[in-house]
Parts: C-alpha cells; structure tokens; sequence
C-alpha cells in the first residue's frame, strides 16, 4: 500500500510520550481549546499541568496530583469524566475531573485507587486502556504480568501472570466489540488475548531481529482491526500482520533515527503517528486513488 509520511516538527528533547492522549483528548473534547503542557517533567507527586480554553474563552487550568513517583501512562474513560494514570510507584488512581464549576487554578481533584494489596502491579505500570463500554479496563507492567478491572468497583476480575513469558509487558489495547486483548512485550511478541477463557489465541513472531527489545513499545490495530502494526525496534521499520491468520506483511521503513516510542493509529482512517528518539514526529497516511 502507498504511504506518504510528513515530518511534523522537532524537540529539542524527547517528546513525553505518555502525554500524548491527554493532549489528544482534550483537544478533541474542548471547544476551541488549546492543549498544552508547563515544563517537560512532571514533580514525583504531579500528575499533570492542562491549560486550555473553555467555550467563554477563559482559561481553565488544573493540576492533577497524588502519585508519589514519575507517571507513566494515562487513560481517559470512554464515556464517563474519569481520568485513569499508572506510575513508577505501582499503582493505579482513579481521576473524576468533572468539577468544571471550580475557578481556581491547581484545584486537586479527589482520588481513587484500589486498596487490596494483591490486586497492586509488584512493577512500573506501563500502560492502561480502556475497552470501548468502559465496563472494563486492562493494565500491564514491568512485573511481566496483565490485570483486567471492573470498570465500577476498581477491583481486579482477572490477571494474566507472565503473559509474555515473564518479559515486561509493554502495552495493552481492547478490540471494539471488548471480546479480546492485544499485548506487546519486550520479548518482541504481540499476542492477542481471549478474554472469556483467559487464553492467548495468536501470537504475531517475526519483529525484533535479537528477540528482546531495550526499550517499549506499542501493539495497535489498525482502524479496521484487520491488520496489527508494531514498531521494530532494530530495524526503525513497522511490522504488520493480517489480525485473523498472524501472516506478516512486507515492512515499511518509517524514516526514524532512533527507536520508536510511540505509534497511535487514527480510529476512523488509514494513517497513524509515529515518534522517536530523534526528536520527530512523523505522520503517515495512505493515498487514496485520484478518479
């Protein structure tokens, strides 16, 4: 398929990758807003600096805090204003931003999290998604393992332990009908998940040429769910595979001078973002035929 990829601006650090859908949330959620950040790292205990316009035009700023080390991933809920965040600390919090009738500037919104010790990541959480009824959300980690929670009481429902044969898990992404789970690990594997009988059904091999990435990366489908895309760590070039049979297609250079850190596909058409350790961002579309 014919792609075209646009640089589309440079960093004079690394970009926060976690960041990413918050700013891509909020930009979408707010009328006429602005996203934007206060400083490039965060203080251990904060979660997050927003600064945005309302549909009066007045600044609206909040600051989001309770975590004790760096966060690392966040998750809006998909129908409910829930802010969900993992950390360096292990844990989980639970966000409610709706108090949109507070003025002033920093307001700490109450948080949630859960308060049974065997339910807690024992590593780094790495990332949170949310299935698209916001019934459930899935979480992994560093500790190698992948935990599924009840969308209302917070409570663990089930946890894949050494779901990629105890490497870190890197990320987590529900299929839209909720029925499965794709992971992507640091041993280089991408496995999509059977949640009613916790079973893994495919395994997507052939990325990463030493078998065992350095740093993480990210499994996503595409927007018609028919094919897996993941970043090769090596190579700086995408793998995808056919979603139902796991036969991998040719890969496409995606033009970085570093490893990727971040891929997010558009939900509704075929292009996709990447970013890099080379201070770029690119972004990637196809082009559809002139008549």
């Amino acid at each position: 398929e014919a792609q075209h990829s646009v640089a589309v601006g440079g960093h004079t650090s690394p970009p926060r990758y976690s960041l990413t859908a918050v700013y891509r949330e909020l930009t979408r959620r707010a009328t006429d807003g602005v996203a934007g950040g206060r400083g490039n790292k965060p203080q251990h205990n904060e979660l997050l600096y927003v600064h945005f316009k309302d549909s009066d035009g007045h600044p609206v700023i909040r600051t989001l805090y309770d975590h004790l080390e760096e966060v690392t991933c966040l998750e809006f809920h998909p129908r409910e204003p829930i802010l969900v965040s993992g950390s360096r600390d292990f844990t989980i919090k639970l966000f409610d931003y709706s108090k949109t009738s507070v003025k002033k500037a920093f307001r700490t919104i109450t948080c949630f999290v859960c308060s049974i010790p065997s339910h807690q990541h024992t590593g780094v959480v790495t990332s949170l998604k949310y299935s698209l009824d916001g019934k459930v959300y899935a979480s992994s980690s560093r500790d190698g393992s992948i935990k599924l929670w009840d969308g209302i009481s917070n409570r663990c429902v089930n946890t894949f332990h050494k779901a990629h044969d105890g490497a870190e898990v890197c990320s987590v992404r529900f299929t839209r009908n909720g029925k499965y789970l794709l992971s992507s690990g640091k041993d280089s594997l991408i496995k999509l998940w059977e949640l009613s009988t916790s079973r893994c059904l495919i395994a997507y091999t052939g990325a990463g040429t030493t078998g065992k990435q350095e740093h993480r990366a990210q499994a996503v489908f595409n927007h018609t769910e028919d094919y897996v895309l993941f970043p090769d760590e090596a190579t700086t070039s995408l793998c995808a595979w056919n979603s139902r049979n796991a036969s991998r297609k040719q890969l496409l250079s995606l033009g970085h001078n570093g490893p990727v850190r971040l891929i997010v596909h558009s939900p509704t058409a075929p292009a996709f973002l990447t970013c890099s350790d080379d201070f770029r961002a690119r972004f990637w579309f196809r082009r559809m035929p002139m008549h």
